[in-house]
């Protein structure tokens, strides 16, 4: 097997990764090499944390990702009146004095305006409410990536169902308790008419958290499976919670008084692997000609994304043994045409396809890429053909003719978009600037660090250069420039001599 150089990456301070300016620069046609370890999953950090607060005593989560959100979240946390240490990622809650009184728990509409991750604090804070015998919360309107409509009425009913009352505004919406019964929930809606039901990832997390100390049993149908949500369950459990059915789409949770504290040594109190990260590098490795091998995260949550690669040409492996797989990505030349549509875990994330549309837009042929999660997910379409790329839309379908990339000038509009026009930069020929490149941090722990640690060529005025490994990688792959061929090393991968097999 290859040697590859790993980066080791240590955050001494949070979102330290982007100065003030924003823009990065980005010299593309260097295929990535290299090993990287993905952080902990901010999808899962944030309703881990915010659950935190429904236990008695202290709670210790681990592998906490440094992320812009996830400093909002703590910051939430403390203007609550919990107790917040946070060390290196290793971040210890004590919830004791977190208490309802006169006014509404009202976390800080200025932060919760920044951060649609917010909203996973009402399902924690209204069970708070209940268990001290009664109180309201009041949460101003969300924020965070612009992907069309997101309310949060699933979470409202749910919350209703348990005996909640629940008083709407144009700033945002009051919650109300005295107890919480359980109840049948029902969380499975369209996002949009004429599309299929789909469940709620944040609101199947609400659900649990407020469920968790209802009286009686509640059940939950059409419960998101995403591992995300099994983390959450998994955490409560382990603070005395009784949850059953997790990773399935119908929920039991029996009501328990209380919820004790969960040490830093539980495995359930360990954040899991970022598998929108883990494909953010599959995908960008597969997009530069490169060769990757990527650590950190349960192989099987992104087989989904491994499917959408082989299909467009590159080679997906596992490899290592139980407990210590990774996931091995050759690009085996030039990416070829695609076909592809999002859908709930175990589909293929809808958190990946402007990633995806980015390694369309240098494949040979037509694409063809359906969002029916985020049908109006559309930013970074229109920001693509900045590269000069072909892209049109129908309806839901994004329709990419790939082609040869050259370096442009753009915005980052979102978290996702700024992934996919970070790619599309590293495939192109010449030098690209992304401005609002900070909002990378939102979801990517010490991006710049990763990527130069895998080759690439990034430079900006304010983003700190990370530890550069012994030995630059080699430059073999296609480089999407010029007549469309392909250059140095495009056969496949031989056969390894470790333990590898094909991503089921």
């Amino acid at each position: 097997m290859d040697a590859f150089p790993t980066a080791t990456l240590r955050s001494m301070k949070r979102s330290s990764d982007i100065g003030r300016t924003g823009t990065l620069a980005v010299t593309g046609g260097t295929p990535l090499r290299g090993r990287v370890r993905v952080g902990g999953s901010k999808n899962a950090a944030l309703p881990m944390l915010a659950a935190a607060l429904l236990t008695d005593g202290p709670t210790t989560l681990r592998r906490v990702p440094d992320l812009t959100d996830t400093g909002l979240m703590l910051e939430l946390l403390r203007g609550l009146g919990a107790s917040v240490e946070d060390d290196r990622g290793t971040v210890r809650i004590d919830a004791a004095h977190v208490r309802p009184g006169d006014r509404p728990f009202e976390p800080s509409p200025g932060r919760v305006a920044a951060m649609r991750g917010a909203v996973c604090l009402l399902g924690p804070l209204l069970a708070r409410c209940a268990m001290s015998g009664g109180g309201s919360v009041r949460l101003a309107t969300v924020g965070g990536c612009d992907l069309g409509p997101r309310p949060i009425d699933r979470h409202l009913a749910a919350f209703e169902a348990l005996g909640a009352t629940v008083a709407r505004d144009h700033g945002g919406v009051t919650v109300s308790v005295d107890r919480l019964r359980g109840a049948e929930i029902y969380l499975s809606a369209p996002p949009a008419p004429g599309l299929p039901p789909a469940p709620t990832v944040t609101g199947t997390a609400n659900a649990l958290c407020a469920a968790a100390i209802a009286d009686g049993v509640s059940v939950l149908h059409g419960a998101a499976r995403e591992p995300e949500v099994v983390a959450v369950g998994e955490l409560l459990n382990a603070a005395g919670a009784r949850i059953e059915g997790l990773g399935t789409d119908v929920l039991t949770v029996t009501g328990v008084r209380r919820l004790r504290g969960v040490s830093g040594r539980c495995p359930a109190a360990v954040v899991p692997g970022d598998r929108i990260e883990a494909a953010t590098w599959m995908i960008a490795a597969a997009a530069t000609g490169g060769r990757i091998v990527v650590d950190g995260v349960e192989p099987s949550e992104v087989a989904a994304v491994a499917a959408a690669l082989r299909a467009s040409g590159a080679r997906v492996s596992i490899c290592g043994s139980a407990g210590h797989r990774s996931i091995r990505v050759d690009s085996c030349g030039r990416p070829t045409a695609f076909e592809v549509r999002s859908a709930a875990f175990p589909g293929l994330p809808t958190d990946v396809l402007p990633q995806l549309a980015a390694l369309a837009a240098v494949a040979d042929g037509t694409s063809l890429l359906t969002d029916d999660v985020f049908p109006d997910r559309n930013a970074h379409l229109s920001r693509l053909p900045r590269f000069h790329a072909s892209v049109e839309r129908a309806g839901a379908t994004a329709v990419i003719t790939g082609g040869d990339l050259h370096g442009g000038e753009v915005h980052a509009p979102d978290l996702r978009a700024a992934a996919a026009l970070l790619i599309a930069a590293l495939a192109a020929e010449g030098s690209s600037r992304i401005g609002r490149a900070s909002v990378l941090l939102r979801g990517y722990e010490r991006p710049a660090e990763k990527l130069r640690a895998l080759g690439a060529t990034l430079g900006a005025p304010n983003w700190r250069v990370g530890k550069r490994p012994a030995a630059r990688p080699g430059r073999g792959g296609w480089r999407p420039a010029g007549p469309r061929r392909i250059l140095g090393r495009t056969r496949p991968v031989s056969p390894e001599t470790s333990a590898c097999s094909a991503l089921a």
